[in-house]
């Protein structure tokens, strides 16, 4: 992977994708982010190259895109249980504290009481 500086903190970064390169404008503190698909884009295609050999470019990428959309709903449903399992355990917490005993009132009288 090859950058190189534009206005605005923009620059254009060379990735190579199945063996081509490929030029993307890409924000600066967005550029590691960029590497890491890049090298998981190209991880999924020798993956499915090596299961499917003789894969055209156009059916490999539609499994790619297949794969990626897989791997994006999933997490989007992780992510719908976990913030359901974060709303139950706010709600609990709410509940607990408002049912919490209150410490008792320490009373005070001038009678003690004794025993025989």
């Amino acid at each position: 992977m090859t950058t190189s500086h534009n206005a605005d903190n923009i620059k254009q970064v060379t990735i190579v994708i199945n063996g081509r390169n490929r030029v993307v404008n890409c924000a600066s503190d967005e550029v590691e982010t960029l590497e890491r698909a890049e090298k998981a884009l190209n991880s999924m295609i020798q993956d499915i190259r090596r299961q499917t050999p003789q894969i055209d470019n156009e059916e490999l990428y539609m499994l790619c895109a297949l794969n990626l959309s897989s791997q994006a709903e999933q997490l989007k449903q992780v992510l719908e249980r976990e913030q359901a399992a974060s709303r139950t355990v706010q709600h609990m917490l709410e509940v607990l504290h408002k049912v919490q005993p209150q410490p008792a009132a320490e009373v005070k009288t001038g009678a003690s009481i004794e025993s025989q």
